[in-house]
């Protein structure tokens, strides 16, 4: 994790080149990041809490709140807005014994 932190303040803080001199206007662009959602701390925990029971399943969570889970992923979504969830996380449940590689 280190790594990757390390990794992208390298990119951030590369000065723009053009024609290999350093454009300073260009130099420090950087975006703020946006507020996670309300609740969606809390989804993140139900999930990790309950990956064993609902892995291979899409959860639509409205924070650690359970609205609707399946194998479809189409039924889940629609589940999800006939709840009426401001902002549900809706998402695949992986097996938490594998590893991902996440690419």
């Amino acid at each position: 994790m280190a790594f990757c932190h390390l990794f992208q303040a390298q990119f951030v803080y590369r000065p723009a080149l053009i024609d290999g001199k350093q454009n300073k206007d260009k130099m420090d662009r950087r975006v703020s990041p946006k507020p996670m959602p309300e609740g969606a701390m809390r989804a993140l925990h139900w999930i990790a809490d309950h990956a064993h029971e609902y892995k291979g399943q899409w959860v639509a969570l409205d924070g650690d709140r359970l609205i609707a889970h399946g194998a479809n992923a189409d039924e889940v979504f629609d589940a999800a807005e006939a709840y009426g969830a401001d902002l549900p996380l809706v998402g695949f449940v992986d097996d938490p014994d594998k590893i991902y590689a996440g690419f």
